[in-house]
């Protein structure tokens, strides 16, 4: 950005990408190996209310899951990598659309997550992700179960579930 956060960021912005690289790295150098990393959302930046649309469009968002995709591929090619949509992963922000925009929108995210994370291009769980943004997988080997929603469609923000006609 053009604030004065510095290459390792500043209370109360958002991490900048070299920290978030380095952190990634520094994770998988410590833990290796775990059996499932959950990432839980909210890959573009938070830009205020007021300048949201003047500071980035869909394609940023969309850039922006790529680039946490790639980089938690990167650090744990060997484990599952469960994405959870946030609330800033979804554009407009905090909307998700109860109609065909919306799961268009759901497959240009998971399209990002599938062609960046080769464990969700071959998986089970990427159908319903594209469907609604939830899933549940069983991590192997264990009883424990990731079950993932996208509670963007009952955050009130998100003014498209007024819309809704009972069907999600």
């Amino acid at each position: 950005g053009t604030g004065s956060a510095g290459p390792v960021g500043e209370y109360e912005c958002d991490t900048p990408v070299s920290s978030f690289l380095t952190g990634m790295k520094a994770l998988a150098k410590k833990y290796p190996d775990p059996a499932a990393v959950v990432f839980t959302g909210d890959a573009q930046w938070h830009a205020h209310a007021g300048t949201y649309f003047r500071e980035y469009d869909a394609q940023d968002v969309l850039d922006s899951v790529g680039i946490v995709a790639s980089a938690l591929s990167e650090a744990w090619p060997s484990s599952p990598i469960l994405p959870v949509m946030g609330n800033h992963d979804n554009y407009p922000l905090d909307m998700l659309s109860v109609d065909d925009r919306g799961l268009e929108w759901l497959a240009e995210v998971s399209g990002q997550y599938k062609s960046n994370v080769p464990f969700l291009a071959q998986g089970s769980v990427m159908p319903d992700f594209e469907q609604g943004g939830y899933y549940k997988y069983d991590i192997e080997d264990t009883d424990i179960s990731v079950i993932v929603l996208d509670s963007c469609l009952c955050d009130p923000m998100n003014f498209y579930a007024l819309l809704d006609d009972g069907k999600q």
